[in-house]
């Protein structure tokens, strides 16, 4: 799907991606005398994870949508791929993937039903289209027990993201993925904003709170810029609806665009 002058942005993603191969084997380094492992590996994900960057990646604009999910969970610990599990990632977006499908994930469920409402408002907007805008990843790739090695890891993967995705809007989906980018931006207000309940996010995001209302962080890169960020509940929580229509609302904006 990428071609032209878009191939540099698969190239760098790919590249970005890569990194978190070797993130990940210093990782299991320090957790191997402690008796732990790694879970999900990247290498295990990356035929799946590579062909989402390959056949979605050269087609994303810059300046678009950065949604950032938490950590991997029962489904998309086949895939690497943030709300999608094997099938999905097999016959939806035509990835290569795990034969056997793993468990079902409410989070992949809302996901994908915030975007079938959005394309619905967009004229049934095909997948595509939202790919050229729309960029998916985990805050932390990691499939490990959290210590101050896998967060920073963490952190410089999104940093890196961000200095190649350059979002206009990062999304973060659940306190998890909203803790890593504070603390990749450094950020005390959104770390203090992680550390409180989801619930009391929509004292500060009510439903209905529209895209230009949402506040501006500045992302200090060499060469620095300013993203809305758009913070929005775990997707398999108690706060699930109101997630749903955030992302929805984003989306169907960005699609239109």
């Amino acid at each position: 799907m990428g071609s032209g002058a878009n191939d540099s942005m698969e190239q760098r993603l790919l590249q970005a991606y890569r990194a978190l191969i070797t993130d990940e084997s210093r990782i299991a380094e320090r957790l191997a005398p402690r008796g732990l492992r790694i879970g999900a590996s990247i290498v295990e994900q990356w035929p799946t994870l590579s062909d989402y960057l390959s056949l979605y990646a050269g087609s994303l604009a810059p300046g678009g949508v950065l949604v950032l999910a938490g950590g991997p969970d029962d489904a998309t610990r086949a895939t690497g791929v943030p709300f999608t599990g094997a099938a999905r990632a097999r016959d939806v977006l035509g990835l290569s993937a795990p034969a056997k499908a793993g468990p079902a994930s409410a989070a992949e469920a809302a996901f994908w039903s915030a975007v079938e409402r959005a394309s619905r408002r967009n004229g049934d907007a095909p997948l595509d289209s939202l790919f050229s805008t729309v960029h998916l990843a985990h805050a932390r790739p990691f499939d490990v027990p959290d210590d101050p090695g896998v967060r920073d890891a963490s952190a410089r993967h999104v940093m890196r993201l961000l200095s190649e995705v350059r979002p206009q809007v990062t999304v973060a989906v659940g306190a998890e993925a909203l803790f890593v980018l504070a603390r990749a931006l450094g950020d005390n207000r959104l770390l203090d904003a992680a550390s409180i309940d989801e619930s009391q996010w929509a004292l500060h995001w009510p439903a209905g709170t529209r895209l230009a209302e949402y506040p501006f962080v500045d992302v200090a890169l060499a060469m620095p810029y300013r993203m809305r960020l758009v913070p929005v509940a775990s997707l398999n929580g108690p706060q699930s609806a109101a997630a749903v229509s955030a992302l929805a609302s984003v989306f169907s904006y960005v699609w239109a665009a």
